[in-house]
């Protein structure tokens, strides 16, 4: 058969032990290991072709690429998969040509490498060659029957060639039969073969001998070569007997000294009994040697001491973060209670924030201040339940859930374990992660969490769970009910200077290969970056850019520029290029029909200009922008109110409906909220029909209802950050926040920002555009 060229892609390779298949050649494999399950999968969905790559040493349970033969066989599927217990499935496959493995690509899930043809370098072998193999391998074969020894039937292996159907029956090692798979040609195969052949027919001759004339009346010589080729197979069984005995009773002293909870003891031994009358080559031994090599390697009872010292962590917060004395303030109080009962170990705290705000690195600066480990896991876009609670045995390719994984890394039971990305969780076909989630987050519950692949319960209450959202909106209910919500809010300008100056750029300045000296950067250089250069609440932008500028100067100090160099904003706008951003300022002259608002997107608060412009009609209303349903409705709500209302703001129902009206959001980041700008909408609605301006340097927020009440909405202070940014000095804010806004321990607002508050349309309306207005004017 012709080989087809190997893709980029790779195939799925399966690693084989004490075996090797030839082209041509039927074989019928045993899979149980999880990758090579993975691999036979992976193949079964595509072409059906996968990789038999030989191992150099069978004993190796979960071999690397240095571990296996360089060159195998591809073959083709021949059979369906039959299933058999412990999750092992037997297939017949068949050789189609030979193959040098030239990378892998990968190796988990399963091995997937990059192989080329291996053609042959010569010509056919001679017909005489050939025939004498031919006839060498059948009186071989004869030979061994008269003794009683099994053959490997050739009857069905028509299309071997007869080197490789000769070799299939020869009592030889793995290194000798791979030795032949690699030989470069027909020829240089026959004559091996040839060797191997005269080799072994001369060692069954003396056997029949020795078997027709008794005892040794052959040359002592001969019967000592007979006697001990035989001696060295026995003993090579013997050796591998004794190999699975020494492994199992390595596992059993392990299991001894390890301090485990009774009902994991009682399955470790269980299995341990199991695999002591089991032979290593059943496809279950490596099965259940996994399963109890996880029980043996997980931290139990393995408690790391902590060091609770409030000072140390104020110290350690403070050393990290650059103001934040609300959030350091909130995590000391959490920290206190472990002095205080120290039994309480666990905590469930979720930072919620704009990307970039230090949520994870608060994470890592409260695993250093409490002496504890810390490791991460993602958790966005988990769609699979198993993930969290792992897969049971049965299944191919099992593994534990994240969880217990991270334990086992972490190698102690109570250590900080980051859930990034809480919000991005999502149900899919292979069940909710989210809900699975909520046993291992409850105190009430996760003492005995019960991995569905261990099958015993483990405790998980002495972790300290530290989640991280983008935004409260996504997270289950149920999930968010369990956490104690730390709202991070965006930085403004002065204090991304202050991060620049004391944590970014020390951090950069080796990185790039700078001394401290070497660059000098002005505040106003950095607050020109952070703000031209960049849109965002956190800093990663900021440390990019300062990188790029650390770069720029390292590259002309090697060329043999200056050895110390102080940048100003012109020189960084050279280095850096034309600045893709303008400043985010309202405008300081706006026209009728225009409202500043604030609004929430991915990169966190941003400002949003509201337009209403009108044109002589019949009272029609469009909505332009990035406007979804939500947000249409909202304009068509506070439409209706305007117009139902018209006579309490000094107009009429007829002036109304003689215009029809066009509502625009410009730009690129529409409000993601919707409903919580009806009230920017209305002002700028009543502002176009009374055809005055709003005051300048003032955002409206607030979702109106149909009867003109003003509700409460989301992350205002992130919102009064971004005002600060933008320029704004007076913000319109709904009542119902005055629980975010007032003054308190917790709260972080900006200075230089106005906050008026306001129940109703009508308060607005007095105080965005106080002319006389039919009812609103008396004071509420």
């Amino acid at each position: 058969m012709c080989p087809s060229d190997s893709s980029d892609d790779g195939l799925p390779a399966i690693p084989i032990r004490g075996m090797v298949v030839y082209p041509g050649e039927t074989a019928q494999l045993g899979v149980g290991r999880p990758f090579s399950l993975a691999a036979l999968a992976r193949a079964l969905e595509h072409d059906e072709r996968l990789v038999l790559v030989t191992q150099r040493s069978a004993g190796i349970n979960e071999p690397g690429p240095g571990a296996l033969f360089d060159v195998g066989v591809v073959c083709q599927i021949a059979s369906e998969p039959e299933q058999l217990q412990g999750g092992v499935s037997t297939v017949a496959v068949r050789g189609l040509w030979r193959c040098r493995i030239e990378r892998y690509i990968t190796m988990e899930p399963y091995f997937r490498a990059v192989v080329g043809h291996l053609p042959d370098d010569d010509g056919p072998a001679p017909e005489e060659l050939r025939g004498r193999v031919g006839d060498l391998a059948s009186a071989l074969a004869q030979q061994r029957a008269e003794l009683g020894e099994p053959t490997t039937s050739t009857a069905q292996q028509g299309d071997v060639a007869p080197e490789y159907a000769a070799a299939m029956d020869l009592d030889v090692g793995v290194e000798q039969k791979q030795a032949l798979l690699a030989e470069t040609g027909p020829a240089a195969r026959c004559r091996k073969v040839l060797e191997l052949l005269e080799r072994e027919t001369a060692v069954f001759r003396t056997a029949a001998h020795l078997r027709a004339q008794g005892k040794g009346r052959l040359g002592e010589q001969q019967r000592r070569e007979f006697l001990e080729e035989r001696k060295a197979e026995v003993e090579r069984a013997l050796a591998d007997i004794a190999d699975e005995s020494q492994e199992v009773d390595e596992l059993r002293e392990r299991i001894r000294r390890i301090d485990m909870p009774p009902e994991a003891r009682e399955q470790a031994e269980k299995e341990l009994t199991r695999l002591s009358s089991m032979p290593r080559i059943s496809p279950e031994f490596p099965v259940a040697m996994d399963y109890v090599e996880w029980l043996a390697s997980l931290p139990w009872n393995v408690v790391e001491e902590l060091s609770l010292d409030l000072g140390k962590a104020q110290k350690v917060l403070d050393e990290d973060h650059y103001g934040r004395e609300e959030i350091k303030q909130r995590v000391l109080e959490y920290l206190a209670v472990g002095v205080l009962k120290p039994a309480r170990q666990g905590m469930l705290l979720c930072f919620v924030g704009p990307p970039g705000v230090g949520k994870t690195s608060f994470g890592r600066s409260i695993a250093r201040a409490t002496g504890r480990r810390f490791h991460r896991i993602a958790l966005g876009g988990m769609r699979d339940e198993a993930e969290i609670r792992g897969h049971r045995r049965t299944y191919v390719g099992a593994l534990p859930g994240r969880f217990i994984r991270a334990l086992r890394t972490v190698g102690v039971s109570n250590p900080i374990l980051m859930l990034d990305e809480v919000d991005k969780l999502g149900a899919g076909l292979h069940g909710d992660p989210g809900a699975a989630l909520l046993e291992v987050l409850d105190p009430e519950q996760n003492n005995s969490f019960t991995d569905n692949y261990l099958g015993v319960p483990f405790d998980l209450s002495r972790i300290m769970f530290i989640c991280t959202a983008n935004t409260q909106t996504t997270i289950p209910a149920s999930l968010l009910d369990r956490l104690e919500v730390i709202q991070l809010s965006g930085y403004s300008i002065e204090e991304k200077v202050q991060i620049a100056r004391r944590h970014l750029l020390p951090k950069q300045l080796p990185e790039t290969g700078l001394l401290a000296e070497s660059l000098t950067i002005g505040d106003e250089v950095i607050a020109m970056m952070a703000e031209r250069y960049t849109r965002e609440s956190g800093v990663r932008g900021l440390e990019r850019q300062l990188a790029a500028l650390c770069r720029k100067v390292a590259a002309g100090i090697a060329g043999g520029g200056e050895a110390v160099r102080a940048v100003d904003e012109a020189e960084a706008r050279s280095m850096l290029g034309t600045p893709p951003f303008v400043p985010l300022r309202v405008e300081r002259a706006p026209r009728p029909g225009m409202c500043t608002t604030l609004a929430l997107t991915d990169q966190g608060a941003e400002i949003v200009i509201v337009e209403v412009q009108k044109a002589r009609g019949g009272g029609k209303l469009a909505v332009t922008g990035r406007a979804g349903d939500v947000l249409r409705e909202t304009a068509l709500l506070a439409f209706g109110f305007l117009r139902s209302s018209a006579e309490e703001f000094g107009l009429s129902a007829k002036q109304i409906g003689a215009w029809d009206y066009h509502v625009h959001f410009p730009g690129t980041g529409g409000p993601a909220e919707g409903a919580s700008v009806g009230l920017p909408i209305f002002a700028a609605f009543l502002s176009i029909l009374r055809e005055s301006t709003l005051p300048e340097h003032t955002a409206v927020l607030g979702e109106l209802t149909l009867t003109g009440r003003v509700l409460e909405t989301r992350d205002v202070p992130e919102k009064l950050v971004a005002a600060k940014r933008a320029g704004i000095e007076t913000v319109l804010v709904p009542d119902g926040n005055r629980k975010d806004v007032e003054p308190s321990p917790r709260s972080r607002l900006p200075e230089g920002v106005e906050v008026i508050y306001c129940r109703s349309a009508a308060e607005a309306a007095r105080v965005l555009l106080p002319h006389p207005v039919g009812h609103c004017g008396s004071k509420p």
